[in-house]
């Protein structure tokens, strides 16, 4: 090969050897961003609303919602992401997948998102009375949203005053 061969052939597959080594690059950045360890500053769980009722002579909370939070150590964002499943499911489905992956509230939580993940009342950690919400009770979603709207209100309310 020629020297003038040589510059030729360089100038033609520099460009593609650093195309390729961005796109190595990034790649491996993502990876790494995914495998990082999820920092938070504060994690944990509550319930939601209800009431006491009493049922053969116990009393019971009902009408209450579950919820769990990830708040991350770099919040980026003013706003949470209230994430509230549907159907016959609960908020575990956006906390994992089954082969142990990570499920959306981490990745929203990675992202800098503060996560709160619920189950609707009556629904998978929030306890189903048959007695208090008669046999496979509907959900009342007018009840669910007017418990996220208050409590995501005055958590923001309760944040923005310390």
């Amino acid at each position: 090969m020629t020297p003038g061969h040589f510059g030729l052939l360089f100038r033609r597959l520099a460009p593609c050897a650093l195309g390729l080594g961005a796109v190595m690059g990034f790649a491996g950045h993502n990876a790494n961003a995914a495998d990082a360890q999820l920092v938070l500053a504060k994690t944990g769980w509550l319930y939601v609303g209800g009431h006491v009722t009493t049922i053969d002579n116990k009393q019971y909370t009902v009408g209450q919602m579950y919820a769990e939070y990830m708040i991350p150590a770099k919040q980026t964002h003013p706003y949470p992401v209230v994430m509230v499943h549907g159907g016959t499911m609960s908020g575990t489905n956006y906390t994992g997948t089954p082969d142990g992956r990570e499920g959306w509230a981490q990745l929203f939580a990675r992202a800098g998102y503060a996560v709160y993940v619920v189950d609707q009342v009556g629904k998978g950690r929030s306890p189903y009375f048959p007695d208090v919400y008669g046999p496979n009770a509907a959900t009342d979603n007018a009840q669910v949203a007017s418990l996220i709207i208050g409590w995501t209100n005055k958590s923001i309310a309760t944040k923005t005053a310390k």
